[in-house]
């Protein structure tokens, strides 16, 4: 019951997905894993609350 009823929604993003060229493919997945992977920003200056 549970696969049917994702179906709907999976079929469509898996097609699409595998429609694309694999260097598109592979440009989004790279882009995320760098988003993902990339250092928190450094606060610029000091907090004059303390």
């Amino acid at each position: 019951m549970a696969q049917r009823s994702s179906t709907w929604l999976w079929e469509p993003i898996a097609t699409y997905g595998l429609q694309l060229p694999a260097s598109v493919t592979g440009f989004i997945i790279g882009a995320f894993l760098l988003w993902l992977g990339q250092k928190p920003l450094e606060p610029i200056g000091y907090l004059a609350e303390r």
